[in-house]
């Protein structure tokens, strides 16, 4: 009995003992832990070219309306409202005609020798053309223009006084005024539409008209 017992114990510390050693081997004496510390990459990102495309195209596309827009704008600011050269030729004009009615029709021989419809368009053209002078100086002063009385006063030509006062000793003095101021109307008329064709600015533009209407009024008095 007690030897059967013996056996069975011996039996039973075998199978412990062989237990143990089964757990023994299953745990490593140096345990690997990279797959916590380097855990396995997901599969790699392919590069979507047409993607990287689109983005380049569209980042050029937007400096391209950029590039555009900003020549636009420097070319707005850039470009004068008006031709300074036009309204110098109206500026001298208007000095031609002054000059002519300042300086050839007020001696009392001229005065005497005026017709009365010529009195009235002189009187007219005087205060007309005078108020039209100085609106355009105002205009072209507010926008950074300044002309000297000199640089206007090259438009007068001499040569006119002088076809004028021979006139005079010719009995056709009123004829001859008349077609003075006629060319100088149809010169001053010419150098308004210029200028209006060449103005940009709302407030040039309604100076040009207004002064286009008065010398198309006065037109009409000299051909009474």
């Amino acid at each position: 009995m007690e030897d059967s017992l013996s056996l069975c114990l011996n039996i039973e510390m075998q199978n412990d003992n062989q237990n143990d050693q089964f757990q023994q081997s299953q745990i490593s004496p140096n345990p690997n832990y990279d797959f916590i510390l380097n855990p396995p990459s997901g599969p790699k990102k392919i590069l979507n070219l047409s993607s990287l495309k689109s983005k380049i195209l569209t980042i050029c596309a937007g400096l391209l309306i950029l590039i555009i827009v900003f020549v636009i704008f420097e070319n707005l600011i850039s470009t004068p409202i008006f031709s300074s050269t036009d309204f110098l030729a109206v500026l001298r004009d208007q000095q031609e005609i002054l000059h002519v009615i300042s300086t050839d029709t007020t001696t009392n021989q001229e005065i005497g020798l005026l017709s009365s419809t010529n009195k009235n368009l002189v009187a007219s053209t005087n205060l007309v053309i005078s108020s039209d002078q100085q609106n355009t100086l105002s205009y072209l002063k507010n926008n950074g223009v300044v002309f000297p009385l000199a640089t206007i006063s090259l438009g007068i030509n001499p040569s006119l006084d002088n076809q004028i006062n021979s006139s005079i000793n010719s009995n056709n003095y009123n004829q001859t005024l008349d077609q003075v101021l006629a060319n100088l109307f149809s010169t001053y008329d010419r150098d308004l539409k210029l200028t209006y064709n060449s103005e940009h600015g709302s407030k040039g533009k309604a100076l040009l008209k207004s002064e286009y209407k008065n010398i198309y009024l006065l037109n009409k008095g000299l051909n009474a």
